[in-house]
């Protein structure tokens, strides 16, 4: 008796921006830019992701504790989180409002009807041709503006990075100064402790004379 066949892999279900936006991620980095995640979304929510160059994996729902590193400050943890959950929001916005500009064309389009209908052969692989181009273009402009938009979250991140080392150096100087400043005063109790029992010491040498 032939065994049964096993069946194809279930392809995973698309998804909208607006359930990326409310799900949680998996991604356990310090970093703000986490690897491209294999999210399947529906056609015009990856049109609008696309057309930004914004990874939909950047706006998943991301804790505290997923930004954890043992070699960094808790408190760059911290401040990492708070800057993820505002780009989150601010990359959200522009994803929305691509997805709306979006659907507001293809209704436009079909408002206007089947203007094939009496074109040429000739006219039709024209418009084809300015169809390419443009997509031509328009990838080449998505691309431009991916770069330029890496590029600045990188010249963030680096300004970021800095602003907490300093941060954590002047915490760690105040902390240096502090103990250095107990280290003078238990020194001053312990020559006024010596002292007064010098004094006492020569006090009971007088009276014992």
């Amino acid at each position: 008796m032939a065994g049964k066949k096993k069946g194809a892999p279930k392809a995973k279900p698309e998804m909208t921006v607006e359930e990326v936006f409310s799900s949680v991620s998996t991604v356990q980095a310090s970093g703000l830019n986490p690897p491209p995640a294999r999210t399947v979304l529906t056609p015009r929510s990856a049109e609008a992701c696309l057309k930004h160059g914004i990874n939909p994996e950047i706006l998943r729902i991301r804790d505290l504790e997923s930004f954890f590193d043992p070699n960094v400050d808790p408190a760059v943890q911290r401040m990492r989180h708070e800057a993820y959950s505002q780009r989150r929001h601010e990359m959200m916005a522009i994803v929305r409002q691509e997805r709306k500009k979006i659907v507001n064309a293809e209704v436009a389009a079909g408002m206007a009807g089947d203007g094939e209908a009496g074109m040429t052969p000739g006219a039709i692989m024209a418009q084809q041709a300015k169809a390419n181009a443009t997509f031509v273009e328009n990838e080449e402009k998505r691309l431009l503006k991916m770069k330029k938009r890496q590029e600045k979250e990188i010249e963030q991140m680096l300004s970021f990075e800095m602003k907490m080392s300093e941060i954590v150096e002047e915490r760690e100087k105040r902390a240096e100064h502090e103990k250095q400043k107990e280290e003078r005063r238990k020194k001053e109790k312990g020559k006024r402790a010596k002292l007064l029992a010098e004094e006492r010491r020569v006090k009971d040498l007088r009276r014992k004379a």
